[in-house]
């Protein structure tokens, strides 16, 4: 499902949402959760932490800013990473009345690719359901609610307005094209040749290669590893992992490949990235 759609099926779908629990993982760090179900829909936010989400028969890598939907009877788990525990906001909800909506993608998008004063009003604004549900100051249910669908609303219009502008650019591509980089962007984790997209594609890989390089201005083994690059300095910044760690977890498991992979695209090594690149996490309190 593109981004234009789940963002259409938020407005249509989730505009008189009823929020059930809420929960802020600033204390308590997610770990493990097993494969479970549950009659309504479940938003998790992660700010901080590493892991994999697996859902839907498939596994996601988490890296701060994914933002993950459960859709109703969907089997989904958790596994963070040892030395990374996953940190968010988890909301439990029901969507009020008005036009059917679809199932949902499970991960929706990365907030951490949005302005900055942006990815704080939304956070602020998860947070505040969670204090607001939990403080059972009266009509604390009601005022939960109106916070969750202010989310909803900003959410879908700050994302249409990053595509439109050039955050993932999408006119001129063929489907076949579009496929492979959708591709890329899921499974960038695991040890891919460009035999593998080309059965993605369904085409020969030489002429993959050229149709790729022709509509994206280079191939696509190089824009996998770039895709790496981007995941790993946002693990190298917001995460305290071993340099070895994040190297495999994008998809270089020999350390030298990925330091002289990252060194030719970021421009410095990954410890001094990290070294001139020092994170300052959004404060999970609600501001005073």
């Amino acid at each position: 499902m593109r981004a234009s759609n789940w963002t259409e099926a938020f407005l249509s779908g989730f505009l008189h949402p009823a929020l059930l629990s809420s929960e802020d993982l600033a204390w308590q760090p997610l770990r493990y959760i097993d494969a479970h179900k549950h009659p309504f829909y479940q938003l998790d936010y992660f700010y901080a932490g590493t892991g994999t989400v697996g859902a839907a028969n498939r596994s996601y890598t988490v890296v701060p800013g994914d933002l993950f939907i459960f859709n109703p009877g969907e089997f989904h788990e958790f596994k963070a990473a040892a030395k990374a525990p996953l940190r968010g906001i988890s909301h439990k909800f029901r969507r009020g009345p008005g036009p059917r909506t679809a199932r949902l993608p499970n991960h929706l998008a990365n907030l951490a690719r949005l302005p900055a004063p942006q990815q704080r009003e939304l956070h602020e604004l998860l947070h505040r359901g969670t204090v607001e549900l939990n403080g059972h100051r009266k009509g604390h249910a009601e005022a939960a609610a109106t916070l969750l669908r202010q989310f909803f609303i900003l959410l879908a219009r700050y994302w249409d307005e990053f595509e439109r502008h050039g955050g993932e650019e999408r006119g001129g591509r063929s489907g076949a094209v579009q496929l492979v980089l959708d591709y890329i962007r899921r499974n960038y984790h695991q040890p891919l040749a460009l035999r593998d997209l080309g059965r993605v594609a369904g085409l020969h890989p030489r002429y993959l290669c050229q149709r790729f390089s022709a509509e994206m201005g280079a191939p696509p083994m190089d824009v996998l590893a770039r895709e790496r690059v981007e995941v790993a300095k946002n693990l190298l910044v917001r995460t305290r992992l071993p340099i070895k760690q994040i190297g495999a977890q994008v998809g270089y498991p020999d350390i030298y490949h990925f330091s002289k992979r990252f060194k030719a695209l970021a421009g410095a090594s990954p410890n001094r990235y990290r070294e001139a690149n020092q994170y300052q996490p959004v404060s999970a309190t609600p501001a005073s």
